[in-house]
């Protein structure tokens, strides 16, 4: 369950080239651009809020990571004295409130809440080192390790609630609503009638003290790794040790989520008017495309002279963000693609 060191909530070093087509046009073009630090040789962009305001993480001096907050053309860089690695911003509030983590050897050690208005950083206090995600009034979901168990986290810089679905297993939280609804993960043993001794993943929720399993019908193992702000879940499902699929969840529907003729399917985020973003891919080998359903209806979404595109978060003004690449095994690119509020909802 721990991330990669390539991006953070996603697994993705490993595009290469295809030539795909994409879907027709509904409505409006976005407008493409690219968020690199300035000086910068490769970026990448995590998450975004209703204003436009993007976040990620880029290199532009050494091998460190530098978090970076862009606004309304400009960047403010986020560097916490003594880090090792470098700094990663993952997710961004409707109140220019980030969130992040700091690096060391490859690993997240703390995670920070930053303050673009008043260019301040708060770290929490208590052990939480794998940030997951902020709501609006700025209580962060994320969760920690200790004694080879993980254990789900959420609170403030000052002060956390531990979140652990059951005594001796993992409990993963990836993301909070506005509600306060926390969204993760955790792990029960396997069935006994499998003769199997691993662990499986159950997704849920979680508000005021209170567990609610939310699992894909039929199937062995859920995670739910993103929430929209009002509350909509999404993940994805399997049966061990075969395949599955990808799934979005609110009020108890579950909805499927493939791009037609994909081989694999990724959610990378959902916005409160349910459109649900993310990348596939043709096979298994084959370079990551960048989609968003719209009402049902998926969109091939890719920047112009982009050869593999991951698309991480979308909001609620149908604005999306991503990275890609140009060039197979090539630096990667963050990139924001905005919508004309007169041709919403874009469509390429």
């Amino acid at each position: 369950m721990d991330k990669d060191a390539c991006t953070w909530k996603l697994a993705v070093c490993g595009i290469t080239l295809a030539f795909l087509t994409a879907g027709t046009a509904r409505a409006g073009t976005f407008t493409y651009t690219n968020l690199t630090l300035p000086g910068g040789s490769s970026s990448m962009v995590n998450g975004i809020n209703d204003s436009d305001q993007a976040v990620g993480t880029g290199t532009n001096v050494g091998t460190a990571s530098h978090g970076f907050i862009w606004s309304n053309g400009q960047y403010t860089q986020v560097d916490v004295p003594g880090t090792i690695g470098g700094t990663i911003m993952i997710a961004i509030n409707n109140n220019g409130i980030a969130l992040g983590g700091l690096k060391s050897h490859l690993k997240f050690t703390k995670v920070i809440t930053y303050n673009l208005a008043t260019g301040k950083y708060a770290k929490f206090t208590t052990k939480i080192s794998h940030p997951g995600g902020i709501n609006v009034a700025g209580e962060v979901a994320g969760y920690s390790s200790s004694h080879k168990i993980d254990y789900g986290v959420v609170g403030t810089p000052q002060q956390t609630t531990t979140l652990n679905e059951a005594p001796g297993v993992s409990t993963f939280a990836f993301g909070i609503a506005d509600d306060g609804t926390v969204a993760g993960a955790y792990l029960t043993p396997f069935p006994a009638d499998r003769s199997r001794t691993t662990y499986v993943g159950n997704g849920f929720t979680y508000k005021n003290g209170v567990f609610t399993t939310v699992n894909y019908p039929g199937y062995d193992q859920t995670v739910i790794n993103v929430i929209s702000s009002n509350g909509e879940v999404g993940g994805s499902y399997s049966n061990v040790p075969s395949g599955g699929g990808e799934f979005v969840e609110s009020g108890g529907v579950f909805t499927n989520i493939t791009y037609p003729g994909a081989f694999i399917t990724e959610i990378g985020g959902i916005n409160s008017g349910g459109e649900v973003v993310g990348w596939w891919s043709m096979t298994d080998s084959s370079a990551q495309q960048g989609f968003i359903d719209v009402g049902g209806n998926y969109y091939n979404i890719n920047p112009p002279g982009s050869v593999g595109t991951v698309i991480t978060g979308v909001n609620a003004k149908g604005s999306l963000v991503g990275f890609y690449q140009t060039a197979l095994n090539g630096a990667y690119h963050g990139f924001i693609a905005q919508c004309a509020p007169n041709q919403v909802p874009c469509t390429q």
